[in-house]
């Protein structure tokens, strides 16, 4: 997981596009992830922090 040493989010850097289509932003919990009905991406981020606790790998290079 992460630990942050500040909880503010920036918009610096999104495309035109992101700015129009994403309307809010958060840091979520594991268990919010898995209980929520918002569309969140990418599609199956829950269970894969919970694959990368467990000692999985990411399946990034």
């Amino acid at each position: 997981m992460m630990m942050l040493l500040q909880e503010e989010l920036s918009h610096a850097g999104w495309s035109e596009n992101e700015k129009h289509v994403i309307s809010e932003q958060k840091w979520w919990s594991q268990a919010e992830l898995l209980e929520t009905n918002e569309v969140i991406f990418p599609e199956g981020l829950a269970a894969l922090l919970a694959h990368i606790e467990s000692g999985g790998e990411s399946g990034g290079h």
